[in-house]
């Protein structure tokens, strides 16, 4: 956002307050693809940035929509300390593969609780390839199943 007058960008202090809580509202988000926890981190530095403000001195409504950021931003923080996902969202992450065995495939993508059994999966030729099943929260790195020819098979016995 550049000030018309100056052709500078806007400082934080100087913004319209909907523009400022848009901005603070949007950047966990956007983070969330790349990591968890920067969400989480720019998530509670908004949040405590807002706590700061004199809110009685603000505008009625003004302080209602600073009042309702804080109350979405501590339910969001307690969903991601969790390693929740938002509800009705889909997340996509990628990174390279750490390592692969015989059976397993370990990878550092951050996964939650209730994602195991998605594929894990390579583009080639702008198609994917199933190459993996998560299943394991591991400290460093998660894994799944490697889909080698017994597992193919396995799954293909599965065909209703």
């Amino acid at each position: 956002m550049l000030d018309p007058a100056t052709g500078l960008p806007v400082g934080f202090t100087d913004m319209a307050l909907a523009d400022h809580l848009a901005l603070w509202s949007a950047a966990p988000a956007r983070l969330f693809t790349q990591s968890r926890h920067a969400a989480l981190l720019v998530s509670l530095h908004g949040t405590r940035l807002y706590e700061l403000r004199d809110l009685d001195a603000m505008e009625p409504g003004g302080a209602d929509a600073v009042r309702e950021f804080l109350a979405a931003q501590r339910a969001l923080q307690e969903r991601l300390a969790r390693g929740d996902k938002p509800g009705g969202t889909l997340w996509y992450a990628a990174r390279k593969v750490a390592a692969v065995g015989p059976r397993k495939v370990h990878y550092d993508i951050d996964t939650a609780g209730g994602q195991s059994g998605s594929g894990v999966y390579r583009f080639l030729n702008n198609e994917r390839h199933v190459f993996g099943v998560h299943a394991y929260g591991g400290a460093t790195t998660n894994s799944g199943t490697r889909i080698n020819g017994e597992v193919f098979n396995n799954l293909l016995s599965w065909n209703v």
